[in-house]
């Protein structure tokens, strides 16, 4: 009774940690959730995505080709309950939330001791990185839910092998599930098929001979995976990632031209072969490999500040508490002494879970890397399990806690947000408002930004009619690394080269409006002309971020 309890304190500790300011914190969507919520709303609208392909599996968005499992998932809450920032938030949330009940429910199934399950559960509830990732739209979150489910399922299907029982359902929920995450987040398409294999070989004598018993079975499950695994190639996928992968992996040789050039000049003779082999593609490769190595696992990333981009993470928060790291080293001598399947598999998950961001060069990415957190959270609340153990270092582990966790509130819902308003898109909503507002009464509009896609902003926060995009939305050509950004919506044109600008006007020989960052006026356009400024946002100190400006055309 006491462990029901404590089980149902830990879960409605985890609501009020992921749903207490649930609108607010943080203060705003970023540009990946907005076009996560928007492609969704137009697939829901018109069975096309914001670039008009028809029930995509590859959403192309920016030019970073998002995976569907997400806006897939978002299409019943956007039907029930619109285009809303909470609502685009919530299967993060909800998925968070059944991450820490399979997680309970599978460490219990693995070591049979349920308190060391509840532990776990407890870790998970309160531990930043899953909060967080919680609170926003992310696909990994949504990912490690599907494996998380699927991974327990596993086991029943190993309970039911071993009985020599029919286990079709459960094998064929197993693929689904597993396949899910790998068309909802990428590192997945690496985690997931490693730590497959690694399952099946684990128990590859217990599949033979279930499927000698059950021969229609096997048939029934290879036609399942088959049908999932045609369907990734027929997604696109290959062209996608290989898009996507290409401003990202350290084996993109273009990288490292001007390194190696460097290198090389601290020889007399820089062609010579010494040169060469002193830096050469293998070396700088190595190099980079193994310092990626030691950022994914060093303690400013996992417990002192997490990553450094501010849309993956909050300032003075980091992934894990630092008390964890003592649990995790704990964990680890105790893995080392008992070796049982199980922690063998937790510490197989660790390494596999880190390739993704390894072989990429911001290996310290906590989007990447979140599929850590499980076997992390595991092997702290089983470090934590052997000091309950010993009675005298019970007390000071739970001050640790519960200080850590009170730390943790009032830095993320207090003092971050408003150290990190000037990195967040707060004032989107308002501006897109007033520049809609203010936009018929100018042949054409002149927003100074093109790379921070402005433009889904605008899409998302007046809930553009998708069938309209077609018509209005274009698209400047795609980057060297892939990336594609509007060029215009209606008559609202996204420009920041100065080049490109001065052409631009001579072809629209009107005033104009124009809007621009206070401070970021790349075009010159205050130094060259007259200008009337007709609206401004501000944030809650007053400051000007801002301007719309009705542009004279004579010049000065």
């Amino acid at each position: 009774m006491k462990k029901k309890l404590f089980l149902l304190f830990i879960f409605v500790l985890a609501i009020i940690l992921r749903f207490w300011q649930f609108a607010k914190v943080p203060v705003a969507l970023n540009r990946d959730e907005a076009s996560l919520a928007y492609n969704a709303f137009a697939i829901l609208q018109t069975a096309r995505d914001e670039h008009g392909r028809f029930l995509p599996l590859q959403i192309e968005s920016f030019g970073d080709w998002k995976l569907p499992g997400y806006i897939y998932t978002l299409l019943p809450f956007i039907a029930v309950f619109g285009l809303q920032d909470w609502v685009v938030k919530l299967p993060s949330a909800l998925a968070s939330l059944g991450t820490i009940v399979f997680g309970f429910l599978l460490v219990k199934k693995w070591s049979k001791d349920e308190l060391f399950a509840l532990l776990l559960a407890l870790i998970l509830a309160i531990t930043p990185w899953s909060i967080h990732f919680a609170r926003v739209a992310y696909e990994t979150n949504l990912a490690l839910f599907f494996w998380v489910f699927g991974l327990y399922f596993f086991e029943i299907l190993i309970e039911k092998m071993k009985r020599k029982k029919s286990a079709l359902g459960y094998s064929l929920l197993v693929i689904f599930c597993w396949s899910l995450t790998v068309f909802t987040y990428h590192a997945f398409q690496i985690f997931t098929p490693i730590m497959a294999i690694y399952l099946f070989f684990s128990h590859r004598q217990l599949f033979l001979n279930y499927f000698r018993q059950f021969k229609k079975s096997f048939f029934i499950n290879l036609i399942f995976l088959f049908l999932w695994i045609g369907l990734f190639i027929f997604s696109g996928f290959e062209q996608a990632n290989a898009i996507k992968f290409s401003g990202l992996s350290i084996f993109s040789n273009n990288h490292y031209n001007e390194e190696m050039f460097q290198d090389r000049q601290q020889f007399a003779k820089p062609n010579s072969l010494w040169a060469k082999l002193y830096s050469n593609d293998l070396s700088v490769i190595t190099q980079q490999l193994t310092t990626n190595i030691f950022k994914v696992f060093s303690a400013d990333f996992l417990f002192i500040k997490g990553g450094n981009n501010l849309s993956h993470n909050v300032s003075l928060v980091p992934n894990l508490y630092p008390f964890e790291a003592l649990l995790i080293i704990l964990a680890l001598i105790f893995f080392i002494q008992e070796k049982k399947p199980w922690q063998k598999l937790v510490f197989f998950m660790t390494i596999t879970a880190v390739i993704a961001p390894v072989i990429t060069f911001e290996a310290n990415h906590s989007t990447r890397a979140f599929p850590l957190l499980l076997p992390l959270s595991i092997m702290a609340a089983y470090g934590l399990r052997k000091i309950y153990s010993k009675r005298a270092l019970l007390l000071p582990a739970l001050f640790l806690l519960v200080y850590a966790l009170y730390y943790f509130v009032i830095n993320y819902f207090i003092i971050a947000p408003r150290l990190d308003l000037d990195s967040s898109n707060w004032y989107m909503k308002q501006l897109t408002a007033s520049v809609w507002q203010e936009k018929n009464q100018y042949d054409f509009v002149v927003f100074n930004e093109v790379g921070t896609t402005p433009y889904i902003y605008f899409l998302y926060y007046l809930k553009y009619q998708p069938a309209l995009l077609s018509y209005n939305l274009t698209y400047y050509p795609s980057d060297q690394e892939g990336f594609r950004y509007a060029k215009s919506l209606e008559n609202i044109y996204f420009i920041n080269d100065p080049v490109y600008f001065q052409n631009f006007l001579q072809e629209k020989p009107a005033d104009f409006l124009y809007v621009s960052r206070v401070g970021g006026d790349s075009l010159h356009v205050t130094d060259k002309y007259s200008y009337q400024i007709i609206a401004e946002v501000t944030d809650e100190k007053s400051t000007i971020v801002y301007q719309l400006m009705q542009v004279n055309r004579q010049d000065l």
